[in-house]
């Protein structure tokens, strides 16, 4: 696809969510920020940052700018940062998902009636789900964000 849009001499941009910038401002120094920003928009569609990866970041920028942070604040900060950009990362391709994601046995499907509107049993065991799942999922990314820091 690449290849051809070349050829026609056009943008191989498709407008999909995934490919927009993140605007990044999750910590109080511009100059951190930007790194990060950088980091998070690379080129590329898989590319999802490790905490490493922002620590590393996080880290250069500190000195190349002589913030003179002590390294504790600086792996705090770059904890902070990292599960930040995670949620919007996980977010933006999720909308792309939901935006890129169809087939044709959906395509006449109209939400109309939700069982859950009307059972509240239903209703209230959907929320405890949800609260459940997001929960295990906290679980897991603090789990092997530790590990990860251990290794380091």
């Amino acid at each position: 696809f690449g290849r051809l849009c070349e050829l026609k001499d056009c943008s191989s941009l498709t407008g999909r969510v995934i490919e927009q910038r993140i605007p990044y401002r999750g910590t109080r120094y511009p100059e951190v920020n930007r790194r990060i920003e950088r980091l998070i928009n690379k080129p590329g569609l898989d590319t999802f940052p490790d905490y490493g990866d922002v620590l590393r970041a996080v880290e250069k920028a500190a000195t190349r700018h002589s913030l003179g942070l002590p390294r504790q604040q600086l792996q705090l900060l770059a904890q902070d940062a990292f599960r930040d950009v995670g949620v919007r990362l996980q977010e933006r391709r999720h909308l792309d998902l939901i935006y890129n994601f169809g087939c044709h046995l959906t395509d006449d499907y109209r939400p109309g009636v939700d069982p859950a509107l009307s059972d509240p049993t239903l209703a209230r065991r959907l929320r405890e789900n949800r609260t459940l799942a997001m929960n295990r999922l906290d679980e897991v990314i603090s789990k092997y964000a530790m590990m990860q820091d251990k290794t380091e």
